[in-house]
């Protein structure tokens, strides 16, 4: 595979954990990369469809409204989201608990560590990644 061919397929992909249970497969756009303290390998993507408040609720998270958007580390040294060159990556999922329009960087007390997930290429692989049968 061509670096520009692993660039285009790392901008869009599917959300799915296999260690804890999430609402829907998550449709994922990358937006932009992002810094926290000295790690350079955040990335903000925009999801769908939103994840609904009420899966916060009793949480630490500090969520307002349905959550549009996630923020996305490599899980594993060595693993990349810029460009993403394996597949299913391994992903620590963050909410952001703060105003992203424009932000580039952010303070881990600003987000909410979510969950553990991995990134597919197609929706059928997250599903079967997700413990769900064709």
């Amino acid at each position: 595979m061509s670096v520009i061919s692993a660039i285009f397929r790392s901008r869009k992909f599917f959300i799915a954990s296999s260690e804890y249970p999430l609402p829907c497969v998550l449709y994922a756009a990358r937006k932009r990369r992002m810094k926290c303290g000295k790690r350079k390998d955040f990335v903000l993507v925009d999801i769908d469809p939103p994840i609904s408040a009420s899966v916060f609720e009793g949480k630490e998270a500090r969520v307002t409204g349905d959550v549009r958007q996630l923020i996305l580390a490599a899980r594993f040294a060595g693993c990349s989201l810029s460009p993403i060159t394996d597949w299913p990556c391994y992903v620590h999922v963050l909410v952001p608990c703060f105003d992203t329009c424009g932000a580039h960087e952010f303070k881990m007390q600003d987000v909410y560590h979510w969950i553990w997930a991995e990134l597919y290429t197609t929706r059928e692989a997250a599903e079967q990644g997700n413990g769900k049968e064709n």
